[in-house]
């Protein structure tokens, strides 16, 4: 009887270690998914203060961002022009262009852990060139 007690003990003992292995697993991949979309919204946020600063004459625009002090965190983000349309008629119809960007972000960390987001954005610029001059 007592040895009976003592194996079924045992056996209690082997699978709380193996849940709890499991679970701190878990726990880790987790946060290693975690650290892959902060490092993804990283690159959107980037990818949105190139866009404002109108760094968009050479698209598309791709770059790299590293977390400080890690080799496998980061983020590779691509700023394309999605599509161009012409302002609805009015005062500024044929000066103005809306340009519609979408900003890709892929986010990664350790064990494969990755995260893609994809952000849009519409700037209304200056037509330019010779479709700029007509008449006001």
């Amino acid at each position: 009887m007592t040895l009976l007690l003592l194996f079924i003990l045992t056996l209690l003992l082997v699978e709380g270690i193996g849940t709890a292995s499991s679970e701190s697993q878990l726990a880790a991949n987790q946060q290693y998914f975690q650290r892959a979309f902060e490092a993804a919204q990283g690159g959107l946020a980037t990818g949105l203060q190139r866009l404002a600063r109108s760094e968009t004459a050479a698209l598309p625009i791709r770059f790299t961002l590293a977390r400080d002090g890690s080799d496998s965190d980061g983020s590779e983000t691509q700023l394309l022009l999605a599509a161009t349309d012409n302002v609805p008629a009015g005062y500024s119809a044929g000066r103005f262009v809306a340009r519609h960007y979408e900003i890709r972000s892929r986010g990664r960390s350790t064990r494969a852990a990755r995260s893609d987001l994809v952000q849009g954005a519409v700037r209304v610029e200056p037509v330019t060139g010779a479709a700029a001059e007509g008449p006001p």
